[in-house]
């Protein structure tokens, strides 16, 4: 996954965005950071 392009892709079609996708690629960037 692709979080930066998910991020990107959520904000572009921001009325599907819902807070728990954000909190989820939050988590996706977390792990590859680890």
């Amino acid at each position: 996954m692709n979080a930066k392009k998910e991020l990107k892709k959520g904000l572009e079609c921001n009325g599907n965005f819902t807070y728990d996708h954000y909190t989820s690629i939050l988590q996706e960037l977390k792990k590859s950071y680890k």
